[in-house]
Parts: structure tokens; C-alpha cells; sequence
């Protein structure tokens, strides 16, 4: 799988992160390394609560645009009233 596009909305101390992903090496500067992991594991459907000092609200999304077997695909999580992410 690879991942083209990655979208968070309010998720920990980001407000709005978007970055499209080139086909070379890429390298992501942002201070938000904890935020930017659990939506990386997210999106590999690693089902684990987000850590304690990330703060997951009712508008909060993860959006990932993804290539798998030649095909693009679409991955969205957000959280349900319990605050676990579908």
C-alpha cells in the first residue's frame, strides 16, 4: 500500500495537516511526530486507542488518500460517540 495523500483535521494539537506525498523519499517536518504516527497506524488499520497527550474531539478526521493493487482508495476514520475510531 501506498499512501498519496494524508489529511488531519483536529486531532491533538493539529488544526488542519495536509500533505501530498511525492513517488521519491519524502520527509515530513512537523512538530506533531505522535499525532502524524497514530494516524499513520490508522490508516495500516492498527486498531489502538490514541495515546493520553492526544486529544481526539467529535469533529475530529483522518483522511488518507491510498494506492493498493493499482487501485486508489479512499481511507477515512473519525470517532464514534465513545471517542474509538471507525
Amino acid at each position: 500500500m501506498i499512501i498519496k495523500k494524508l489529511k488531519i483535521k483536529n486531532l491533538g494539537g493539529v488544526s488542519d495537516f495536509v500533505y501530498e506525498f511525492s513517488p521519491c523519499l519524502n520527509i515530513i517536518r512537523s512538530r506533531y511526530t505522535n499525532e502524524l504516527s497514530f494516524a499513520f497506524r490508522l490508516i495500516f488499520n492498527h486498531k489502538i486507542p490514541p495515546p493520553p497527550n492526544i486529544s481526539v474531539g467529535v469533529d475530529t478526521r483522518i483522511e488518507a488518500t491510498v494506492l493498493l493493487a493499482e487501485k486508489e482508495y479512499r481511507v477515512v476514520a473519525y470517532p464514534d460517540n465513545e471517542r474509538r475510531f471507525k
